[in-house]
């Protein structure tokens, strides 16, 4: 690997990084506003506006912290410029904070079908509405991903604070 090309590889990973945790969020909001139109009661729909408020509230400040936890912000991706950046420890908090309310809410609004399927009991038969049911909880399966995530990223280099020196 020629080092010469590790700020581009470096500055495509952060994007690439960017724009996933983009469409993880969009795709909760999507399905959120799918469940807020099929809910009735303002206990649910609040339920469904405070997992949708929050979980982007606080999935667009990793976002944002991706790019601006350096100064100049190129080093964010080119580390031999001169400047600063945040601590590690911190911001590897704020990620955990990212990953684990993304958890929650793949299980919050994973779980809300439920309730939302037993009130069609009249419409739907049983069957139909277990194969939804199934179908609108498989957010339970990113969830449990979120949480291995969420323990796993401290201990990705042993020590949070670890940073990597690359020589030739």
């Amino acid at each position: 690997m020629d080092l010469a090309n590790l700020p581009k590889m470096t500055f495509i990973a952060v994007f690439a990084g960017f724009f996933s945790v983009l469409a993880t969020a969009r795709s909760k909001t999507s399905f959120a506003l799918t469940l807020l139109r099929l809910s009735q009661g303002w206990v649910m729909k609040t339920i469904i506006w405070f997992v949708m408020i929050t979980m982007n509230a606080i999935m667009g400040t990793a976002m944002l912290f991706m790019w601006i936890k350096c100064r100049p912000f190129a080093k964010v991706w080119d580390d031999t410029l001169d400047g600063w950046c945040i601590e590690p420890a911190k911001i590897v908090i704020l990620y955990q904070w990212s990953v684990g309310w993304s958890g929650c809410s793949d299980v919050v609004l994973a779980l809300l079908p439920w309730n939302i399927l037993f009130h069609m009991r009249k419409t739907l038969d049983v069957k139909e509405r277990l194969g939804i049911a199934i179908a609108m909880s498989m957010g339970l399966v990113a969830g449990v991903a979120s949480f291995v995530k969420l323990a796993m990223l401290p201990r990705l280099t042993g020590d949070p604070t670890d940073t990597v020196t690359v020589t030739t």
